[in-house]
């Protein structure tokens, strides 16, 4: 997220202070989602997704740990993203997903 909103702010879709109203959002949301620690696990679903979904590698780890996170049951959990590629992945993968516009 932190990505897609700096690339946002460069390409001058974003303000100054629009960037920075994301960012502090970003942060209240952040002390809120989980975080994978199991490296190994999220890379090689992060593999395995490459095989059919055109993500860069960074995307493909990204839907990767959170299908290791939900223990391969995505249904009923929330992915969200800036890029609508990655989520039309995840709700590929059956992940409730949010793109903010």
């Amino acid at each position: 997220m932190h990505s897609a909103i700096r690339r946002k702010q460069r390409l001058s879709e974003l303000n100054a202070k629009q960037t920075l109203a994301a960012l502090r959002r970003l942060e209240l949301l952040s002390s809120e989602w989980n975080e994978v620690t199991d490296v190994r696990a999220a890379t090689e679903r992060a593999e395995r997704l490459l095989i059919h979904h055109p993500l860069s590698s960074a995307d493909a780890l990204q839907l990767g740990a959170a299908i290791v996170l939900c223990s391969e049951q995505p249904k009923g959990w929330t992915f969200i993203t800036a890029d609508e590629r990655l989520g039309n992945s995840a709700g590929m993968k059956e992940f409730r997903t949010v793109v903010p516009g």
